[in-house]
């Protein structure tokens, strides 16, 4: 979960961060809730772990899938924004300076 607000910083605007971790912390919390949720609905309606042991092998694809979905976009080049305020948050503060992971770099 530490690693969430850097993957927000890279695809969202400054401005939006703060919102949007937020908003991703919540979904994963009420995901955890939900599978632990299904597994026990699951182990009650069947008596046996082998139903929800199934349930979480059946959720990886969905998850791997995502996951490649994100890796992948990492890997594709993107053409630098106008300004900071346009396109995802891919700037770092450098003494003063906001430069983009690609080519453009502005002043303080």
């Amino acid at each position: 979960m530490p690693s969430y607000a850097l993957i927000v910083r890279d695809y969202f605007p400054p401005r939006e961060a703060g919102a949007r971790v937020n908003l991703v912390l919540m979904a994963t919390v009420a995901g955890i809730a939900i599978g632990g949720w299904m597994s026990v609905a699951i182990y009650d309606l069947t008596g046996s772990c082998r139903g929800p042991v199934l349930n979480g092998i059946a959720w990886n694809p969905l998850k791997m899938s995502i996951a490649l979905w994100l890796l992948l976009g990492r890997l594709r080049p993107r053409a630098a924004p106008a300004s900071p305020a346009e396109g995802p948050a891919r700037f770092r503060r450098d003494r003063g300076t906001i430069k983009n992971r690609n080519t453009m770099a502005l002043t303080i």
